[in-house]
């Protein structure tokens, strides 16, 4: 059952989806999406919809950058070594690839030095982007929480494995998700299910050795493995075509466009 959501996009019904979920969400390119697909499946009498939320932290985890820098961390230089040359190899530019996996092991301030230089305006480009008002964000000390919190408005990824999986997996993560996903299942009349967030799925994957995740220059080497014979090898052994949240975003915001740049 396709969805098209025509006329719909990115702002619309927030209103009413903010009276649902009592809080702002972060979700605000996708929710109208969901939103719509469960309406359509309560048309269709469809109690329960499973997703899988959870997928990129448990089942199909696996990651080049955190797991070169787990290594990196961990002193295990021949395999550092092994694997970003086997991750090399599987693109058509490796001396790029051997750059790109090594830029992202550098100290944080050295990579935030490097793309101002490399990025002219950057820091100036990057506060303009933010939808929120600059002077509000410096009255409520922004730059300061993130620092105290240890999140990075960069995204320059210093994090290795263990780290990004216990930030992913916190308490304040499943507490966020739940009422979310609680409130919106009331809502609608449909009960949102994720099986990649049971806790056994969780507590067997976090179980397995992070080499079954990133192997011989594979990311979610586990899942690829898994579906051997079950999905075919171009889907299976796709490593260039990435989806993109909401890849239709600027379309449908074309039509209220004027109104949201005022």
């Amino acid at each position: 059952t396709y969805c098209r959501l025509e006329g719909k996009h990115a702002l619309s019904d927030t209103d009413r989806l903010l009276a649902m979920l009592e809080q702002p969400y972060k979700i605000f390119e996708n929710l109208f999406w969901i939103d719509g697909i469960m309406a359509a499946a309560r048309e269709h009498n469809v109690g329960v919809l499973l997703n899988g939320a959870a997928g990129n932290i448990t089942i199909s985890w696996g990651d080049f950058s955190p797991h070169l820098l787990s290594l990196l961390r961990s002193g295990q230089w021949r395999r550092l070594f092994r694997e970003s040359r086997d991750i090399a190899r599987r693109y058509r530019r490796p001396l790029r690839a051997l750059f790109k996996l090594y830029y992202t092991l550098l100290p944080y301030d050295v990579q935030k030095n490097l793309n101002r230089l490399i990025v002219r305006g950057w820091p100036k480009k990057e506060r303009d982007l933010s939808p929120i008002n600059p002077d509000f964000a410096q009255s409520c000390s922004v730059q300061e929480r993130f620092r105290r919190l240890g999140f990075d408005p960069l995204f320059i990824n210093r994090l290795d494995s263990y780290e990004i999986r216990k930030k992913k997996l916190s308490p304040d993560f499943f507490s966020h998700l739940g009422v979310i996903v609680t409130k919106h299942s009331l809502a609608s009349g449909v009960a949102l299910r994720d099986p990649t967030m049971d806790k056994r799925v969780i507590e067997f994957c976090l179980s397995l050795p992070e080499s079954l995740y990133v192997r011989k220059g594979w990311d979610r080497f586990l899942i690829r493995r898994a579906m051997t014979g079950i999905l075919p090898d171009k889907v299976r052994q796709n490593d260039t075509v990435r989806g993109k949240q909401n890849a239709d975003l600027a379309q449908r915001l074309q039509a209220c466009w004027p109104e949201l740049v005022l």
